[in-house]
């Protein structure tokens, strides 16, 4: 994972690999490669039973996503031949903001809110409690966010999950009081956050599924522009 986030690498073969799985701990698997012998299918069948969903169940998880590239193979393999789990297929895209637009934004929202506060915290980017793997010093680090706060209760927080590529992150969002949805909260964090990092000369992308029309929404508001889709699995472990 370059050092910046924790993570482990499988291959089907240690010398000459045609498949490779990618696995962010507690987060997305990429693979990479077609999977289209009998071996590299058991090979992948074997993973996933042995290691994956263990760790799952350790996570108290009953789901995971692999992340790929379009390909009628994968569709087949994963769609028709998998056992035993409940597979689901969907895309996602990658953002990038449009410095010049967000500026724009900026300058109309400037304004501070009474009826909240914003703080910059750091977060660990492993959550307390996760996987058990925990053996790289690289999984101690920590990453920053704001904050909204009403009192002591969260309302929303925008962060940098952890994900940096060069002068690149990604930036994660959530509103975690339903009721507070809708109200600008995530904007102005998003907002803060953003211009603390472009002060840094760091750019976000901004990752979301094709149907979340609410997230998509939210990144054009705040000048990002699509730059890739790819395919997302997701399964579910019966």
């Amino acid at each position: 994972m370059r050092g910046n986030y924790p993570g482990r690498v499988f291959v089907d073969h240690l010398q000459r690999p045609h498949v490779a799985v990618v696995w962010a701990t507690g987060r997305w698997m990429y693979l990479l490669g077609e999977v289209t012998t009998a071996q590299q299918k058991t090979s992948i069948k074997q993973f996933m039973q042995d290691t994956v969903i263990c760790d799952c169940r350790k996570q108290k998880k009953n789901w995971f996503e692999i992340y790929t590239s379009d390909s009628k193979h994968l569709d087949n393999f994963f769609l028709k031949e998998i056992d035993k789990l409940r597979v689901d297929k969907h895309y996602e895209s990658v953002y990038r903001l449009n410095v010049e637009k967000f500026l724009q934004v900026l300058r109309a929202n400037c304004h501070e809110r009474s009826d909240v506060n914003f703080k910059f915290e750091t977060f660990d980017i492993l959550p307390k409690g996760g996987s058990s793997n925990r053996k790289n010093s690289a999984e101690l680090k920590k990453t920053v966010g704001v904050v909204v706060k009403r009192g002591d209760t969260v309302i929303s927080i925008a962060k940098n999950n952890g994900f940096i590529f060069g002068k690149e992150y990604f930036i994660d969002i959530d509103t975690l009081i339903v009721e507070e949805r809708r109200k600008g909260y995530a904007t102005l964090a998003a907002i803060k956050l953003i211009s603390y990092f472009l002060e840094k000369n760091m750019l976000p992308l901004w990752e979301t599924a094709e149907n979340n029309i609410a997230s998509k929404k939210l990144a054009f508001k705040l000048g990002f522009e699509p730059i890739d889709t790819y395919p997302v699995f997701e399964f579910k472990i019966k």
